[in-house]
């Protein structure tokens, strides 16, 4: 059992209460509204949105400023390097909160992999087997009187 499988038991208690009244299609589209607007959320709370949003400016200007630019290549590093520092420092300060936020998503996908990619047998029900047998290919030997 690893870490994404801890809240598996609140999973499995939420997914039993909606048991009795709804079925398994309209209870996966209950966990996926709720692991969207989950992670959403998740990634507002722990992500710096004043620190992102000024990055993202300075990089809308930074652009601008090289898009503006008319010289030559050469003279055109300062603008170049300044657009890519922004670039980065807006990745920085995404990166992390990303990953945080999508944890609950990953413990809830695990979940939902091994609570519902397979349905077993009620108890006391006969599973149903059919058996087939491989391909069989008859081969006709002609066999004469003697080798000639």
């Amino acid at each position: 059992m690893g870490l994404l499988n801890l809240p598996d038991p609140i999973f499995g208690a939420i997914d039993g209460g909606m048991q009795p009244f709804l079925p398994a299609t309209v209870r996966l589209i209950v966990w996926a509204t709720i692991a969207g607007v989950g992670t959403l959320f998740l990634y507002r709370l722990v992500s710096p949105q004043g620190r992102i949003g000024h990055a993202k400016r300075e990089a809308r200007a930074a652009r601008q400023r090289l898009n503006e630019f008319d010289g030559e290549f050469s003279d055109a590093g300062p603008l170049i390097r300044n657009q890519f520092l922004a670039a980065f420092k807006h990745l920085g300060l995404v990166f992390l909160p990303t990953l945080v936020s999508i944890l609950p998503l990953l413990a809830l996908l695990t979940w939902l992999e091994s609570y519902y990619a397979h349905a077993l047998p009620a108890a006391g029900d006969t599973p149903t087997v059919q058996v087939t047998p491989d391909t069989y290919e008859a081969q006709w030997v002609q066999q004469g009187d003697g080798p000639t």
